[in-house]
């Protein structure tokens, strides 16, 4: 018999989550799960739909393709139409010099 010691414990860690569903309610009622690694609609309880729009539907099958042959390359997927209706990286500077701020006070 082996000897475990504290120093040759593993621990293990959970970042998924349950929630309750039924025929009746398809929706979930509840959940259980480490809240650092949801989505906040998930956490808020909140419903969220499945639709997505078709032109990120063709990103995500592009950029997703199991086989690397198939699948876009960066260059393509940045010549995307999806990406191309997005708004400049610029708009992400402040909130970045926000985090930095907050983050260098604590």
């Amino acid at each position: 018999m082996r000897d475990y010691q504290h120093k040759n414990v593993v621990k293990l860690s959970d970042f998924g989550f349950c929630a309750q569903i039924s025929k009746d309610i398809p929706k979930r009622k509840s959940l259980v799960g480490t809240p650092y690694w949801m989505a906040p609609e998930v956490i808020s309880k909140s419903p969220y739909g499945t639709e997505i729009s078709p032109v990120l539907k063709d990103f995500l099958d592009r950029m997703l393709t199991r086989d690397p042959l198939e699948r876009a390359s960066a260059t393509d997927l940045l010549e995307h139409p999806f990406l191309l209706q997005s708004g400049s990286p610029q708009c992400l500077v402040p909130l970045v010099e926000q985090y930095r701020k907050r983050m260098s006070r604590c």
